[in-house]
């Protein structure tokens, strides 16, 4: 990555920015200061998209702030600028964003026009789900490595279920069967094959904040690793955990299946960093 010495009013802050970062990536940057511990402000800037947040310590005079780029984020050059919250002065600098060629599904994918009371489920579900996403837990639980378990022993992907496929969807009248409505979404996280009753492993340590039937994730566990991280994991057959309860990584959360609108046994996994569904290969290994 490249690294920023700024002028005399930052002479003791090192900040190591990365030249460039792909569509649904993740920004690392780190800031080493030997003088002070507390947190600068970190904001990302493009043509469309103004995102701050906040460094978190990582290990001695280390920081790192995690900035989430979004699948659509425009292709080219955007702006990173670091803030001192003591001395009112920032350094910033470049950073190239890649496209990334997502493929598109051939398939189509059905959704049934819902019921007045699936509705109202529906948007119950989403306030409780906002309202997880937005969380930005000051404890920091993932380690300063930032490397994630498995959440499978045995990681194989599901053909054409990877992270940012894009998928036709329409909506159709389950009384006439037309199509009431077409469009496009991509996928938020991965699938992996497991087939009814495998052990999922929590991918780090964390509290439990979902764990509970849901509409389209079915039986689905959601686990907060603090400031802004989160895992999830949907489609299972058992829920092994509580709401509240804590956890550590590796620790079996649940059992594979296919609830929901799983269409065959598989774990669906995603990560989300404040709010945004991420790459999920940003933190957990390769499949093999």
């Amino acid at each position: 990555g490249l690294v920023v010495f700024a002028g005399s009013a930052f002479a003791e802050m090192r900040v190591d920015i990365p030249k460039s970062m792909k569509q649904g990536g993740v920004v690392k940057v780190f800031i080493g200061d030997k003088d002070s511990d507390e947190p600068y402000a970190v904001t990302f800037y493009d043509s469309k998209r103004h995102f701050t947040t906040f460094s978190l310590h990582l290990k001695e005079h280390v920081q790192i702030a995690l900035i989430p780029i979004v699948v659509d984020e425009p292709a080219g050059n955007a702006e990173i600028c670091v803030f001192s919250t003591i001395i009112n002065s920032k350094t910033c600098d470049e950073i190239a964003i890649e496209k990334v060629d997502f493929p598109e599904s051939k398939r189509v994918f059905s959704v049934s026009k819902p019921t007045p009371a699936i509705w109202a489920r529906y948007q119950e579900e989403r306030a409780f789900l906002d309202n997880l996403y937005a969380l930005v837990t000051p404890k920091r639980y993932f380690s300063e490595t930032l490397q994630f378990a498995n959440p499978l022993e045995k990681m194989e992907i599901v053909p054409n279920s990877d992270f940012g496929q894009i998928r036709k969807k329409v909506l159709v009248d389950p009384k006439t069967r037309k199509i009431a409505d077409r469009w496009k979404d991509y996928h938020k996280g991965a699938d992996f094959r497991a087939s009814i009753g495998t052990p999922i492993f929590s991918a780090e340590d964390g509290k439990v904040v979902a764990a509970r039937n849901l509409l389209g994730s079915g039986n689905t566990v959601i686990v907060d690793h603090g400031q802004g991280l989160l895992s999830l994991y949907f489609h299972l057959s058992k829920i092994k955990v509580k709401e509240g309860q804590s956890v550590k990584r590796g620790d079996i959360i649940g059992l594979s299946g296919q609830s929901g609108n799983a269409q065959g046994p598989h774990l669906h996994f995603e990560i989300r960093l404040h709010q945004v569904p991420v790459n999920p290969f940003e933190f957990i290994g390769g499949v093999g």
